[in-house]
């Protein structure tokens, strides 16, 4: 039991790295934590944005054309398998009648 209370108490004390940006105290009112004023924000996301690698028109249809291929094909697939199982059913269902 000690090892579980002292496992405890040392993942407390360390700050989490992740969440060490956050202050309940920068904005109480609306229950959420801000580091910086919203201009700057809004002016790093801004510069970030334009940082991103934007995929090209011809990318795009592409990669459009292929996901509306593979979609037709898997779709023919489970027709298929669905029309497949409903005979073969269909045939237990015959043979058990009789």
């Amino acid at each position: 039991m000690q090892k579980v209370e002292d496992t405890k108490k040392n993942t407390e004390d360390k700050e989490n790295p992740i969440l060490s940006w956050l202050a309940e105290e920068d904005a109480p009112e609306i229950g959420i934590a801000v580091k910086e004023p919203l201009p700057e924000y809004v002016k790093g996301v801004g510069y970030e944005f334009n940082k991103i690698t934007w995929p090209t028109r011809e990318q795009v249809t592409n990669e459009f054309i292929n996901v509306i291929i593979i979609v037709a094909i898997i779709s023919v697939m489970v027709y298929a398998f669905d029309i497949g199982f409903d005979n073969l059913f269909s045939l237990f269902k015959g043979a058990i009648a009789k």
